[in-house]
């Protein structure tokens, strides 16, 4: 294990930005393909007896169907029998890209079995819908491997415990794995253990964001408490005062009595 400075941790990071997980082909690509892969062919045969020459390991579901007959259909890639035209029961099958799978088929779909994808990594486990459903991955030359691991639409997905024995191989050494996968990689909080010692990191591990550091706690951020606004008296308007204007009363004039004046005889 490298030490947790800045650079052991990019160093560690760019480990498991490595760990790659292929998805099988699609059924259209089964067929012969033009050459086979000699690196392909060995990694057969260090697996030893073909798991499709093994009666202990047949399927329940594929024991069930009786009736079942060799239909070999080379030139299409395909070695295993047959049940009513679909291959059904122990089967050998090449695609187009070189990749080949070992072990059993129920009505032309993948039961159980290995398979030996083109760039030499190796699945072995159950299928469902011709998709890894739950087993074992071992990456190009076992760089990374992980045991009894959960798949979902053809990736692994869920946790990475200590029982899968999720591994990757560094100077030499193994180095383990804890933590989740989505979608195929590692994400989140994944912690690397080996005799040197313990460091968790935070992805994303691509170098696409900067990364948080683990165990990092996130502070909430109060909202400000609002101060109650002080109430703003309205003005109060002054009473106004109307003067009482006095009316004096007219005086009257005296009233002067005119005297008659008689005419001298």
């Amino acid at each position: 294990m490298v030490e947790a400075t800045t650079q052991g941790q990019d160093d560690l990071r760019a480990m498991i930005s490595q760990v790659k997980i292929q998805q099988v082909p699609d059924q259209s690509q089964m067929g012969k393909p033009a050459e086979t892969i000699e690196a392909l062919e060995a990694l057969k045969k260090s697996k030893g007896k073909a798991m499709s020459d093994n009666p202990k390991q047949v399927p329940a579901e594929v024991k069930a169907i009786s009736g079942r007959a060799q239909a070999d259909d080379p030139e299409n890639g395909f070695v295993g029998a047959k049940f009513e035209g679909k291959k059904t029961g122990k089967a050998k099958q090449y695609y187009l890209d070189g990749s080949f799978y070992d072990g059993f088929m129920l009505e032309d779909n993948l039961v159980k079995g290995r398979f030996y994808f083109a760039n030499g990594d190796f699945f072995q486990g159950t299928f469902k819908d011709n998709r890894p459903l739950l087993g074992s991955y071992i990456q190009n030359e076992g760089t990374f491997s992980c045991e009894q691991t959960s798949f979902e639409n053809g990736l692994p997905s869920g946790p990475m415990e200590k029982a899968q024995k999720c591994t990757l191989t560094h100077d030499g050494k193994k180095v383990s794995l804890t933590g989740t996968f989505a979608n195929g990689k590692p994400t989140g909080e994944v912690t690397m253990s080996s005799d040197a010692g313990t460091v968790t990191l935070q992805s994303p591990f691509d170098g696409s964001a900067e990364a948080e550091p683990a165990h990092e706690e996130k502070k909430e951020v109060e909202a400000p408490v609002a101060e109650p606004e002080t109430p703003v008296a309205e003005p109060v308007a002054e009473p106004i005062v109307v003067e009482e204007v006095k009316v004096e009363e007219p005086i009257e004039a005296p009233v002067v009595e005119e005297k008659k004046v008689e005419n001298a005889p």
